[in-house]
């Protein structure tokens, strides 16, 4: 496990682990990349500012309501989770020639940096406490490090599965617990602060990311069930939004990000990577399942949060 602080000018060019092993992706980003760089400041009107971490572009952006890209940041292969936290800056995961996280200001520099000994990096997330959560599969766990990159705290997931299936998105709950979408084991697990489960949700796909609402009920993005449902504290739905309620040109692959707004919408984010980015991202659906807006912009997109 290691912590770099140093400036990218001043990390080795190479590395003796190679994270992912998906050499031909990376060959084929950077293909699509070529093909589809026209279509990244291009974009229709929505009614809000959205940080977006696009693979197919290999950037992380800014996109203003208008469509155009007020601020982007080139990224070192995939990225699979990333936010702005609230000192302006920006946080995100990264699967290149190493896998880990790094946190960047707006003007581009390096201010925080860890490096895992593993194939994949899923999650990150900045804690209240200043900690930062982010998934370590290598070891079968998520750990929560310091900005020295010591290791204050580790959670051991109880998982069947290996490297990349082990997890999707973690999330640090409030009150201390953790919601884990274990990608191969086909469940979300619910851990409480000392290790020990809470509520294991089984699922009928690879689901991707849960949320706790208010209310205390879960909004889960089901990965490849290509949807979102909300379940209550009985695991019962309550609501989902399925393929059939996507638009007809959507292409409903992947669901990897879910989010109830403040006006009782569902925020839905649609993984297009099998299809080269064609179909719909990003859109929005009342309850009834109406959809608001829809973004059609040739991207493949594994994480998006408002800003305003």
């Amino acid at each position: 496990m290691t912590h770099i602080s140093t400036p990218a000018a001043a990390r080795p060019s190479s590395a003796r682990f190679r994270c992912g092993g998906h050499g031909s992706n990376f060959l084929l980003a950077a293909i699509l990349l070529l093909i589809g760089a026209a279509t990244l400041a291009a974009g229709e009107v929505i009614p809000y500012r959205l940080l977006i971490g696009d693979s197919q572009n290999g950037k992380i952006f800014i996109r203003e309501k208008d469509g155009t890209i007020s601020w982007e940041h080139s990224l070192e292969g995939r990225s699979f989770d990333g936010s702005k936290l609230a000192n302006g800056n920006v946080l995100f995961t990264f699967q290149g020639g190493r896998c880990g996280v790094v946190e960047v200001t707006p003007d581009h520099k390096e201010v925080f940096r860890y490096v895992v000994k593993g194939p994949e990096v899923h999650t990150v997330q900045r804690l209240p406490d200043g900690l930062t959560l982010l998934d370590d599969v290598a070891n079968t766990r998520l750990i929560e490090v310091d900005a020295q990159g010591q290791i204050k705290r580790e959670l051991k997931l109880n998982t069947k599965s290996h490297f990349h299936h082990m997890t999707r998105l973690a999330r640090k709950q409030p009150d201390g617990t953790y919601l884990v979408a274990q990608d191969g084991d086909g469940a979300i697990v619910e851990y409480k602060a000392d290790g020990t489960e809470a509520r294991r949700i089984p699922m009928n796909s690879n689901a991707h990311l849960a949320t706790r609402l208010p209310s205390g009920n879960l909004l889960i993005a089901t990965g490849n069930g290509a949807g979102v449902v909300e379940l209550d504290a009985k695991d019962k739905p309550v609501w989902d939004f399925t393929r059939s309620n996507f638009p007809a040109d959507a292409n409903p692959t992947w669901t990897v990000g879910d989010q109830r707004l403040a006006n009782g919408n569902t925020l839905i984010v649609n993984w297009l990577g099998s299809k080269n980015g064609k179909g719909v991202s990003v859109m929005e659906s009342t309850p009834d399942k109406k959809v608001v807006w829809a973004l059609r912009e040739m991207r493949t997109v594994f994480y998006v949060q408002i800003l305003e």
